[in-house]
């Protein structure tokens, strides 16, 4: 459990970083969810993001082990992340005809 929370909160960092541009390797939960909203992210999404990152943190460095079905919840929960913080896609140019 600990080798795939410590690869899940490496993975969701790594991304928050090149998303928002802020070092989420160096900074804590609580100063990441700050950054996340100022920079555009919703309250909700950061809380969502935030709440993931303590329990990868929990499974890590306090040695907590949460239920098996657990680990496949908190997947997906990282999946919606990346998902509902994804930039909108610029609409196509449309040809003039």
């Amino acid at each position: 459990a600990r080798a795939y929370y410590a690869s899940l909160s490496a993975t969701l960092r790594g991304y928050l970083t090149e998303r928002f541009g802020f070092p989420a390797f160096a900074l804590t939960t609580a100063e990441m969810q700050a950054q996340m909203t100022s920079r555009g992210m919703d309250r909700w999404q950061a809380r969502l993001a935030g709440g993931l990152l303590e329990q990868c943190d929990a499974v890590m460095y306090a040695h907590y082990l949460p239920a098996a079905e657990r680990a496949d919840a908190d997947l997906t929960a990282a999946y919606e992340i990346v998902e509902m913080s994804r930039p909108a896609e610029e609409p196509e140019a449309v040809p003039a005809s």
